[in-house]
């Protein structure tokens, strides 16, 4: 529930490790580099469809911010990211077991949480192909309004922008 003051209630991001193209990372680790706006959204979920149509022709840097998907993975899996559907892989995270996600509060699909860089949550978890929708809108909204959509990440890694070329 949020705050008096309007404010998201906070949480501690869970302590778990997530892949990348370039192997395994702590999110604690990521979120430090770049706030990122997490999905949980599959390919085999209507209404997951929904929210991978709308991203489809979205950016997936909203200012400094970075959206990001996160794919479930157990032990026969492939280790690295693949395609959700439409979206591309540069943009998934693999969540071994589903630890993430769980840990996040955001099993369901699709649903979507905000991560910040002081290792809190900032926003959500939200469920739901509408409300997550509004979400990423209000969070494109707010970064608008200060001015940051134009901003890039801080610490922009060299690989992630090869995939923007």
């Amino acid at each position: 529930a949020p705050g008096m003051d309007g404010e998201p209630e906070r949480h501690a991001l869970p302590d778990v490790i997530l892949g990348t193209g370039q192997g395994f990372e702590r999110l604690t680790d990521m979120a430090a580099r770049q706030s990122m706006l997490l999905l949980h959204v599959s390919a085999g979920c209507g209404a997951c469809r929904e929210v991978m149509d709308y991203l489809q022709d979205k950016d997936h840097q909203i200012g400094p911010v970075a959206v990001r998907a996160l794919k479930p993975t157990y032990a026969t899996d492939s280790v690295a990211p693949a395609a959700v559907g439409p979206l591309p892989a540069e943009i998934v995270l693999t969540d071994p077991a589903g630890k993430a996600a769980q840990d996040l509060g955001i099993q369901r699909y699709p649903s979507a949480v905000l991560i910040g860089t002081d290792g809190l949550t900032a926003g959500g978890p939200v469920f739901g192909s509408e409300d997550v929708i509004a979400f990423i809108e209000e969070v494109r909204e707010i970064m608008a309004e200060a001015g940051r959509l134009e901003e890039q990440p801080a610490a922009a890694d060299e690989t992630a922008q090869g995939f923007t070329a």
